[in-house]
């Protein structure tokens, strides 16, 4: 299980990772799955034990390209996502 991050500009995509990487957080650049729909086609991917950490680094600076975070799991049965943010 893993979160992602999704943007409309691939410069807000790339702002979050380097954020994210400047403060120690294991972050990780990504195709936009095609349960987004929209987006520039670049998303940060970080694992759900760093979610609190990122939304944080999130929050202290202003997107306003933000599509949405996802949850998603893979399994057996396919890929499943939940909007959270």
């Amino acid at each position: 299980m893993y979160c992602i991050f999704s943007f409309k500009s691939r410069q807000e995509a790339m702002r979050l990772f380097k954020s994210a990487r400047n403060v120690g957080i294991d972050v990780s650049i990504v195709s936009t799955p095609k349960f987004v729909y929209l987006g520039c086609g670049l998303s940060v991917k970080t694992s759900v034990e760093n979610y609190n950490a990122i939304y944080n680094v999130f929050v202290s600076n202003k997107f306003s390209t933000f599509i949405g975070a996802y949850r998603v799991k893979t399994d057996g049965k396919g890929t499943r996502s939940e909007r959270i943010l």
